[in-house]
């Protein structure tokens, strides 16, 4: 009768401690999904930031190159480096 009685209080204190346990998981899980997706957004946030400052360097680049200074400087671009440009886009 006495073990019965400690196997009783061991079951209610184990089915106590694993009710607490996956409360706690639980808990944890929620976070890092809430935490997840906040990464995700900033990375989206940040690989449209790069796009964006990508097509506005692009821009610059081709307004210096097509500037009058810099042809006097550096003068005009040789036809064959354009046509490796339009055979590797091919």
């Amino acid at each position: 009768m006495d073990t019965l009685v400690h196997a009783d209080i061991f079951f209610f204190i184990t089915s106590i401690a694993v009710i607490i346990f996956v409360f706690l998981i639980s808990l944890v899980v929620y976070y890092v999904i809430g935490i997840l997706r906040n990464l995700r957004d900033i990375s989206n946030t940040l690989k449209r930031g790069v796009d964006n400052a990508e097509e506005n360097i692009e821009e610059i680049y081709n307004t210096i190159e097509d500037s009058s200074i810099f042809r006097f400087i550096f003068g005009r671009r040789k036809k064959s480096f354009n046509r490796k440009q339009e055979k590797s886009k091919k």
